[in-house]
């Protein structure tokens, strides 16, 4: 398979696993209670040049467009690390810890949110939902792959 048709399938394969990592995050909400997080349209504000802890009419608006923009585009992240011919768990592993750093870093730069606040609880619901994302990715990755 060529670099172009495995960047594709990371594509793809990003829209399927943000799609089903937000029908797990809606069921994970209704069960604890949690308020929907506005952290993807807070970061859209930010890097669109506004203040993203004053303008929340603008963050709602964007939150979910940028949610999946945001998911779709990290399947072309998980494929470019499968061209590095390790196996698949490797790949899936390293996937979550880009994930998780890249994150981190995006929402302290932007000023969206400061890690050092987060409860056990927050810390525990951000990695064992990351973790459910990098793996829905990458199954739906591996199996358009593996099908196609």
């Amino acid at each position: 398979m060529d670099v172009w048709q495995t960047l594709l399938y990371g594509l793809v394969a990003g829209a399927i696993g943000t799609v089903l990592f937000t029908a797990v995050e809606y069921i994970e909400m209704a069960v604890t209670r949690r308020p929907a997080s506005l952290v993807p349209g807070k970061v859209f504000v930010a890097m669109t040049g506004g203040d993203p802890q004053t303008d929340v009419e603008r963050a709602r608006k964007w939150n979910l467009p940028t949610h999946f923009m945001h998911g779709t585009a990290l399947g072309v992240v998980l494929a470019a690390l499968s061209l590095l011919d390790w196996s698949a768990v490797l790949t899936t592993v390293v996937f979550y810890v880009v994930l998780l750093g890249g994150d981190w870093l995006l929402y302290s730069a932007l000023g969206i949110t400061r890690l050092s606040e987060w409860s056990a609880a927050d810390w525990a619901r951000e990695l064992v939902l990351k973790a459910f994302f990098a793996f829905l990715v990458a199954f739906a990755f591996y199996t358009l792959v593996n099908v196609f």
